[in-house]
């Protein structure tokens, strides 16, 4: 929630199609048909996300030659490495390789993540040494490997087969890989744009589909399995790694809900989801993002994600417990250090007047597993493009390591490329996509590196650029906003990047105002009538007799029972 957007004025989604005709098309209330509209839907065929509209896999370049060298692997009973990124993108995609390999007779299957702060990102070559000692034949990446150029050099050098899974954009000069599995590299013709676990599920999708035309289960009197019991690892890498839910990723993320609603998640991510007071019967995406998604996270940011991926792959309830408990302290340490690290970053802010176009902090005692989230809290905050820079501890003295986060409508990789291009040898290493890329620069750098920074996103910007668009899809009358609303969204969900959470707005009276630590404000509020309990998280007090602003219906559970609470996004004006 923010109070950046105080004076700032609403603007209101208007569909194309005719939202009264649009209800009786649908068959739904003229404010859901408000909402369908503003994301494209026109039809009841639009809504259906059955399994039976998946793509094919046949439009991802090279998928076939890099699920052949994995069945050859498997015949031939050869060691296969996974290389994992340190995210839960990675870490869920590192899971549902090596659980669903060692479930197609693999003989043996480990997984390897770098060390973050000596090893750095990616299958670099000091990665590369360490995985040597397993005596791979294979090494698979997931999530990761586009930059690769040097690491897969030095793996086939010792007659290593690399294959590559991953999402992100491609640089220009690619790694010698045996085969690069991504999407979104030139010649695909596959109209989605999956997460790194997305890419996996297709590469092992294509695997069995080998497997099953060479008669190898009925041969070898294996089960074939089903993958849709993997979907669950799908859904929380998809969410968690905030790609497009476009149809694609919606079915998949859809799917693999289904099975958490249902129980039927595997151990870790059950003993995850008992960690909270939601019912797994009620998750959403979002919850995945809010309750999931950063208790895996914070083990990569701050020690190490192996722990995770262990309690993803782990099949004792018991033992899953212990590893989610050992996450969940792990990840209380990452919010204190966020805001430490958030306050120190705001006392390096300018006043807001005389802020340029862009924010660049550089803290040696910033960890730099979070500078990511400092940036975003800065993007947040003053909605201009920001980068966070931390020590860095894998590229020798004298270098720093950034996390950039970007606005909408500025290609944040596109600005450091441009950089890169006109400045050389200012920036030592980049990568990353359209709102967030990692860098590396020497330290003495910092400060003329700021100026170009700034100098580059003013070249490729205007005023306009910078300015708060608060985006509502209209206001409820107080008797529309109900536990059946709350419910009928969730019906036409998964919501998320690229089909985002409906948004609301209104003014409201306020009745009563608590403030509680950690920024948070609950408050009871009214509406023609109707009264309801709303929470503002990261606000200051609000402390008037009425509020406008935009929020998110929901249910807040406590003690396993659910009730309606209005969550503020932004708070526009407040008054007497």
């Amino acid at each position: 929630m923010s109070r950046s957007a105080l004076g700032q004025s609403i603007e209101i989604r208007r569909p194309q199609s005719d939202p009264v005709q649009l209800a009786r098309k649908l068959d739904v209330p003229e404010f859901m048909a408000v909402v369908l509209g503003n994301r494209g839907i026109e039809s009841h065929e639009q809504l259906s996300l059955t399994r039976a509209k998946l793509l094919e896999p046949n439009g991802i370049r090279n998928l076939e030659a890099a699920a052949g060298r994995i069945v050859q692997a498997i015949l031939n009973q050869q060691n296969i490495t996974i290389a994992a990124d340190f995210d839960t993108d990675g870490a869920t995609s590192a899971a549902l390789c090596v659980s669903f390999l060692e479930a197609v007779g693999a003989r043996t299957v480990l997984f390897r993540v770098p060390n973050r702060q000596t090893m750095g990102y990616g299958l670099t070559e000091k990665f590369v040494a360490t995985l040597l000692e397993d005596d791979p034949a294979l090494i698979i990446t997931v999530d990761n490997g586009m930059s690769s150029v040097a690491g897969v050099a030095l793996a086939r050098s010792h007659d290593i087969d690399v294959i590559i899974t991953d999402h992100h954009l491609a640089p220009d000069a690619l790694p010698d890989a045996n085969s690069i599995v991504n999407p979104n590299i030139p010649g695909n013709s596959f109209n989605s744009q999956p997460a790194g676990v997305g890419v996996a599920f297709y590469l092992m999708t294509a695997v069995r589909k080998l497997l099953g035309e060479s008669d190898y289960f009925e041969r070898r009197d294996h089960t074939r399995p089903n993958l849709a019991e993997w979907l669950d690892l799908v859904a929380v890498g998809t969410v968690a790694d905030m790609v497009p839910l476009d149809v694609n990723n919606r079915i998949l993320v859809k799917m693999g809900l289904e099975r958490i609603r249902q129980g039927r998640a595997r151990p870790g991510i059950q003993a995850l989801i008992e960690l909270d007071s939601k019912p797994a019967s009620t998750y959403v995406a979002e919850d995945i993002g809010f309750k999931i998604a950063p208790k895996l996270n914070a083990a990569g940011r701050l020690t190490d994600m192996t722990v995770g991926i262990q309690m993803l792959l782990c099949k004792d309830q018991k033992k899953a417990r212990a590893f989610a408990l050992q996450l969940d302290e792990i990840n209380k340490i990452r919010r204190d250090m966020q805001r430490d690290m958030v306050e120190a970053a705001a006392l390096m802010v300018p006043e807001v007047s005389e802020i340029n176009s862009s924010i660049c902090v550089f803290n040696p005692k910033f960890h730099e597993g979070l500078v990511g989230l400092v940036a975003s809290n800065l993007v947040e905050k003053y909605h201009r493009p920001a980068i966070a820079f931390a020590s860095s501890l894998d590229s020798g003295n004298g270098y720093i390591k950034g996390s950039a986060r970007s606005v909408e409508g500025l290609n944040i990789r596109d600005v450091l490329s441009d950089m890169n291009t006109r400045y050389p040898h200012l920036i030592h290493q980049f990568g990353g996509h359209a709102m967030a890329a990692g860098l590396t620069i020497k330290r003495d750098n910092h400060t003329r590196f700021s100026t170009l920074f700034d100098d580059t996103v003013s070249d490729l910007t205007d005023e306009n650029s910078f300015l708060m668009k608060i985006w509502s899809d209209g206001e409820l009358d107080g008797r529309e906003i109900s536990v059946d609303t709350v419910n009928l969204i969730d019906r036409f969900g998964p919501w998320g990047t690229g089909f985002p959470f409906p948004i609301f707005h209104g003014t409201f009276e306020v009745l009563e105002e608590r403030t509680f630590r950690n920024n948070v404000v609950r408050l009871t509020v009214a509406k023609n009538n109707c009264v309801f309990d709303a929470v503002a998280f990261n606000s200051q007090p609000i402390d008037a007799g009425q509020v406008r602003f935009t929020y998110r219906p929901q249910l807040n559970f406590y003690r396993g029972t659910g009730t309606l609470q209005l969550v503020i996004e932004h708070i526009v004006e407040v008054g007497s």
